[in-house]
């Protein structure tokens, strides 16, 4: 439909074929309607012929219906996610322009575009340039994943203060320094990496 095609176009995707749309419920009823067709080239009783076809009948219209309903929601959900790629488009174009009209401008070599529990769906353009999709960014120091979790943040932070502690490896075993002054050396130096970010840590079992 043009609805379908229009909103394709808008999120950059080439036309879907059926086997992309239609359900798996829809397949299943598609399948028992093959196997009641080809028993109907078999059947050498009238009696059971007539009811073997009202039952393809039957099986048809629930084909098409079904088939109907998954159209609907596909192009439902294509319209959807049309708008909101639409959406995006505008305000980075919105922002670009603004940007210009105070001397300013968007580098799009460091400017990247994050989807947070969902699926990137149109590219998003500044200047005619794609912006590059990714699953995580760091931003003052701590990384951002598109799960909105806080896992890869804390690996990172774990890798960053175990580099920390070995640069300071030879103070450590130093006999030069007392306790006290190691493990002030500890909290500043290593703790600090280590814990950076932590208090908007979504902390979860796994973690």
């Amino acid at each position: 439909t043009i609805y379908s095609e229009t909103a394709q176009k808008v999120l950059g995707f080439k036309q879907k074929g059926a086997n992309e749309w239609i359900s798996a419920n829809t397949w299943l009823k598609i399948e028992e309607r093959k196997e009641l067709k080809a028993k109907l080239l078999n059947i050498k009783s009238q009696r059971l012929l007539e009811k073997t076809k009202m039952s393809y009948k039957n099986k048809d219209r629930e084909v098409k219906r079904s088939a109907r309903k998954d159209k609907r929601v596909f192009v439902e959900h294509l319209a959807s996610e049309a708008e909101k790629a639409y959406n995006m488009q505008v305000k980075t174009d919105r922002l670009n322009n603004f940007a210009r009209q105070v001397g300013l401008s968007i580098n799009t070599s460091k400017t990247q575009v994050m989807c947070v529990n969902s699926i990137p769906t149109a590219p998003i353009l500044v200047n005619e340039e794609p912006l590059e999709f990714v699953e995580n960014f760091t931003y003052l120091g701590s990384l951002i994943s598109k799960d909105s979790g806080a896992s890869k943040d804390i690996k990172a932070r774990l890798g960053k203060a175990q580099g920390a502690f070995s640069q300071l490896r030879s103070i450590w075993r130093s006999k030069q320094y007392s306790l006290k002054t190691k493990m002030i050396l500890y909290n500043c130096n290593v703790k600090s990496v280590l814990l950076y970010g932590s208090e908007s840590w979504p902390v979860i079992k796994t973690d």
